[in-house]
């Protein structure tokens, strides 16, 4: 299972190279990440500090209890004039189970006709509290509560050094990894092998690097 410092670090890695899609819903119980997560998209897209953009003339909030299909008609309108400032129209549909029936279709509609300057969020505790039509439409990242005696797990080294974004993903799990047994035991190998993993993965930011390489060296470490 992929920890919550892993999904911050891959929604950062996102954000930084442009790959972001079009609509992400957020669930789970483990409010403090879910929010820093919310926080760091939020403050990148709109290109303001975090937590300041609740003021931001391109955010637009839906907290309403009922959602109602008006809420969601004033989004699409909202959506359709474009941002006033800055790339992106940023909409943050908060407790997305209150979403009214009538309202749902509107919704879908929208999901499956972004606007091509939007950005969606939704977020829930429940999962399963959303339709499957509508969360089939999201990118969905579960941030789970937090278990009171958490076992630092070494990801599962691959026999071939992965490419891509696959190769992406196991630096980073490798990364957190290191990062756990250094803090449980800073030995001097533990330490060494953080630092090392650390500085692959800030490697990840030159767009020429080869990853899979990265990734072999990662795999030694380990």
């Amino acid at each position: 299972m992929i920890n919550q410092n892993t999904k911050l670090n891959l929604l950062k890695y996102q954000v930084e190279r442009g790959m972001l899609p079009h609509a992400y819903l957020f669930s789970g119980t483990d409010a403090e990440t879910k929010n820093e997560a919310i926080d760091y998209i939020f403050g990148k897209l709109l290109d303001i500090e975090p937590g300041k953009y609740l003021a931001h003339p391109d955010f637009y909030q839906v907290e309403s209890d009922p959602i109602t299909i008006d809420d969601i008609r004033a989004l699409k309108t909202r959506a359709s004039t474009g941002p006033l400032l800055g790339k992106k129209c940023v909409f943050y549909i908060k407790k997305i189970e209150n979403l009214s029936r009538q309202a749902s279709p509107a919704l879908l509609k929208l999901l499956e006709e972004p606007g091509p300057n939007s950005f969606i969020l939704a977020s829930t505790e429940n999962a399963n509290s959303v339709l499957p039509t509508l969360k089939s439409r999201f990118a969905h990242i579960k941030f789970s509560g937090l278990l009171a005696s958490k076992k630092i797990e070494k990801p599962v080294i691959p026999k071939k050094a992965p490419e891509g974004d696959e190769a992406v993903k196991f630096l980073i799990e490798a990364l957190n990894y290191a990062r756990g047994l250094a803090k449980k035991n800073p030995t001097k190998e533990n330490v060494s092998r953080f630092s090392g993993l650390l500085k692959a993965v800030s490697e990840l930011s030159d767009p020429t690097i080869n990853k899979r390489l990265l990734a072999e060296y990662a795999i030694m470490l380990l």
